[in-house]
């Protein structure tokens, strides 16, 4: 599953299944359904000089998923010879189908209390609710917003940590010592509201 900004890889691997040699053709993959043999929308398209009997080859792809993607299933197709420019006697077999899932920014997929539109904004992993160990600043990610320091605990020292050691509080974006990563209402202003959000919190642990 993926969240809008995140990349999704394709892997695809083709096979001529023929007794022989085929010719120069192109293989593509595109986010939706193939309508004819000159489909629109591609995502990106790879070129093939020849593909001998019985030989296969693999590609590998990558697409952002856009912000303005809607939340569910949504489909990739691949094509090989999408010109239709090699003659086969089965026509039938160059389309292939897979599909991921977008999930919902205004959903809190780890249950930790803040929605992925928010964890998006902060800078937390929007997937894990906890992070890994207790021990504080262990780890390269953070995973639930009120915990800056990533120990699993809601203390003094998340809230301090508005203050030092750099002076955070009463900052907005643009500043110097403003940082996402303390607004957490998102709102473009670090205040009293994102302490209370810590408050809310405080004295809760995670596991």
């Amino acid at each position: 599953s993926y969240l809008p900004g995140e990349k999704v890889s394709v892997s695809m691997t083709i096979k001529n299944q023929g007794n022989i040699s085929a010719g120069a053709f192109s293989t593509i993959y595109r986010i939706g359904d193939f309508t004819s043999c000159t489909p629109e929308g591609s995502q990106q398209k790879f070129s093939s000089n020849s593909l001998a009997a019985g030989a296969s080859q693999s590609f590998n792809g990558s697409f952002t998923v856009q912000s303005t993607t809607q939340a569910g299933i949504h489909p990739v197709n691949v094509m090989v010879d999408v010109y239709c420019q090699v003659s086969e006697s089965n026509e039938g077999n160059n389309r292939k189908g897979a599909s991921y899932e977008v999930l919902n920014l205004d959903a809190d997929t780890d249950g930790d209390g803040f929605i992925n539109r928010v964890e998006l904004f902060v800078g937390t992993d929007p997937r894990k609710a906890c992070a890994l160990t207790n021990t504080a600043n262990d780890e390269a990610d953070d995973k639930w917003p009120p915990d800056f320091d990533d120990d699993k605990a809601i203390n003094i020292g998340d809230i301090g940590s508005f203050t030092a050691p750099v002076y955070r509080f009463g900052s907005s974006k643009g500043q110097v010592n403003y940082s996402q990563r303390w607004d957490l209402n998102a709102d473009s202003v670090i205040n009293s509201l994102d302490i209370n959000v810590v408050e809310n919190f405080f004295g809760r642990t995670c596991l």
